[in-house]
């Protein structure tokens, strides 16, 4: 927390923030964190009163000015003139404000927008079990599909299903590469090994060990009830 920030904000008269107040309570002169001392702080404090005094009195004589100026450059202009004058002031202001409402809408919307995709992307990740939502996003940008046109997004799905099966969590896929329960999990590990001894890996690939893994702790549990069923007996 920037100390200079906090003494700004005092000197303006302005409310600090619960943080802001706790900050300056627990402040402590004596400790050697680079914190100014008691005395010093009274100073800052005085020296940016005295600063935002200054200032305030500019802006005052510079809207004195601008009055001035405006009354000179009206000076002999007839009423039609000063009319038009001032029309066009009022016109350039709202034409800012015009400008800012948009940039607002536009970031909201943007925003907005965003939001909805991201719901999309999820809903569509957990209906057809995807791993990773954020990477099923890149996916479909990536495709530029309408995520409106169900038909297409469970088309693409299947396609997925049958290219990349491991990035789903589901046992049952098209063309599916899991290892049911019980089942040797050696072939699992043999492709860990072959991915990790990459310099680099990709999104796909890092989601691949991931759901290898997963499909290893299932196959090996798979195991242990296995056993425990045949002592059983």
């Amino acid at each position: 927390m920037n100390l200079k920030d906090i003494l700004k904000k005092v000197a303006e008269g302005k409310e600090l923030a619960a943080d802001e107040k706790a900050f300056l309570e627990s402040y402590d002169p004596d400790t050697a964190d680079g914190r100014i001392p008691k005395a010093r702080l009274d100073q800052e404090i005085a020296k940016f009163k005295a600063e935002k005094d200054r200032a305030d009195k500019l802006d005052s004589e510079l809207a004195d000015m601008r009055e001035k100026l405006e009354e000179l450059e009206n000076s002999g202009k007839s009423a039609e003139e000063k009319a038009k004058a001032a029309a066009e002031k009022e016109l350039a202001k709202l034409q800012r404000q015009v400008e800012a409402l948009s940039k607002e809408r536009d970031e909201a919307k943007a925003n907005f927008e965003k939001s909805e995709r991201t719901a999309k992307i999820a809903a569509l990740a957990q209906k057809h079990s995807f791993s990773n939502a954020e990477y099923l996003d890149f996916l479909a940008a990536s495709k530029k599909l309408d995520l409106n046109d169900e038909a297409a997004a469970s088309d693409f799905m299947k396609e997925l299903g049958k290219s990349s099966p491991e990035l789903f969590k589901s046992a049952a896929k098209p063309g599916g590469g899991t290892i049911s329960a019980g089942k040797d999990s050696s072939g699992a590990k043999q492709r860990i090994d072959e991915l990790m001894k990459k310099p680099e890996l990709s999104t796909r690939e890092s989601a691949e060990i991931i759901k290898l893994q997963q499909q290893i702790v299932e196959a090996d549990s798979g195991k242990d009830a296995t056993q425990n069923a045949k002592q059983g007996e």
